[in-house]
């Protein structure tokens, strides 16, 4: 059935209601309300991954420098208008020693408080056939009434001039101990190395209180001359491929040697004019001139 015009409608205010009341904030009659939106319920905004960012490079670290020694080139030492000769000490570590160094002293170690104990380690020049003793008294010269006591001592592979002096009073007496060590090719040059040892009044001077010392000990053990292009050993410097190796003889009563050699341990390595012998009354295997 179609109906024509404008007449009523079943239902039609109904729809009326609807559409006059959609764009109204509250329903209809008899028509519940919308509850709110809960925020908590709200659909996240879809997000991109982080993209991971590599951490920056680091530098390989660098290895600290070695605390329980020291040394000091030859060249360096020149730089600082003393004996241009270089050394190498060990034992500076576990005794409590604060290193320094002054115009003209290449090492200055200082013990704990507690009563004396020091070395150091000076250049000379131009000393000509001064003594171990008059070397020291120039620098030191308010020392020249002090009891004093010539010695010798082993240091660097060989028997060297040595003097004691007692300075100080009460509980600053102190031992002193100086030890001359020439250049292996000027005797007008070299070092002198002194050592401070606590003592007392009526203990006569003597090197010795510095070697039977725990922390002087090691220090005046390790002491070793260092040259440009080759080692120091004793009197001589070697080659740059040989060795300062250390020759025992028969008698068991005399002290060891030290002599230049190149070592072939593995009975190779020798120049093409060498051969690798073994030597049992020396240096054991090492590199000799070939027999003509």
């Amino acid at each position: 059935m179609i109906r024509h015009g404008f007449g009523p409608w079943p239902g039609g205010a109904a729809i009326a209601a609807l559409l006059l009341t959609g764009c109204s904030k509250q329903p209809p009659e008899g028509v519940p309300p919308l509850a709110p939106a809960d925020p908590s319920h709200r659909t996240p905004t879809p997000q991109s991954a982080p993209i991971p960012v590599a951490p920056p490079p680091t530098a390989a670290p660098v290895p600290p420098p070695d605390a329980n020694s020291f040394s000091l080139g030859a060249k360096n030492a020149a730089r600082t208008g003393s004996s241009p000769i270089g050394f190498r000490v060990d034992g500076l570590s576990g005794h409590g020693w604060s290193r320094s160094s002054t115009k003209n002293v290449y090492l200055v170690l200082s013990g704990p408080p507690g009563g004396p104990l020091g070395f150091e380690v000076l250049g000379y020049e131009g000393a000509g056939k001064k003594s171990v003793r008059e070397l020291y008294l120039a620098r030191h010269p308010q020392h020249a009434d002090a009891p004093s006591q010539d010695a010798r001592m082993t240091v660097a592979r060989l028997e060297r001039p040595a003097v004691a002096f007692r300075t100080g009073s009460s509980h600053a007496t102190t031992n002193v101990c100086v030890i001359q060590v020439a250049a292996l090719t000027d005797a007008g040059k070299g070092l002198l190395v002194v050592t401070h040892t606590s003592s007392s009044e009526r203990t006569a001077p003597d090197c010795e209180l510095a070697q039977k010392n725990d922390a002087i000990r090691p220090l005046l053990e390790s002491f070793e001359i260092l040259v440009d292009g080759g080692e120091a050993c004793a009197n001589e410097i070697c080659a740059p491929k040989e060795k300062c190796m250390t020759v025992v003889g028969r008698q068991p009563d005399v002290p060891p040697s030290y002599e230049c050699w190149i070592p072939c341990p593995s009975g190779t390595g020798c120049p093409k004019d060498m051969v690798c012998t073994m030597i049992h009354d020396g240096p054991g295997q090492v590199c000799e001139k070939k027999s003509q």
